[in-house]
């Protein structure tokens, strides 16, 4: 008898203790990620507002400073080089994308593939617009 009453004194205090970190952790959830939602939203705002051509120009710069900040403190390595790219090619080529050191969106390259098959990458370069485009063929197929 003095088991039952025990065990549920314990357990309604285990059940309010739990409902009140229920209640506190759902506020504190909602708070702060509206919050962070709120703050977002304004990023988001104030690119919206910024010209095409000078977000593509901060962009640059940013992604310019990560490289070098990248270069001082040692962790570069030759493959983050290779950001705005597209390389165009064969079974050579594919196989950079194949053992992951390109990006497979970055490589327009497949066995048998030949200089013939250029045309089909020309909508992803109007798209993509990337920096730089590199060829690689076999040497009879250039």
């Amino acid at each position: 008898m003095k088991f039952k009453l025990w065990f549920k004194t314990y357990f309604k205090i285990i059940l309010v203790v739990f409902l009140l970190l229920l209640i506190g952790s759902s506020v504190w959830f909602l708070f702060f990620r509206f919050d962070e939602t709120a703050s977002g939203l304004s990023y988001l705002r104030t690119q919206k507002s910024k010209d095409i051509v000078q977000l593509k120009n901060d962009l640059a710069t940013r992604d310019q400073e990560e490289l070098e900040q990248m270069m001082g403190n040692g962790s570069l390595e030759i493959f983050d080089l290779f950001r705005d790219f597209l390389i165009f090619g064969d079974s050579r080529v594919y196989g950079f994308e194949s053992y992951g050191f390109f990006p497979a969106e970055n490589v327009l390259a497949d066995a048998g593939h030949t200089i013939m098959n250029i045309d089909e990458g020309i909508e992803t370069v109007k798209q993509r617009q990337p920096k730089n485009l590199f060829f690689s063929y076999g040497v009879n197929d250039m």
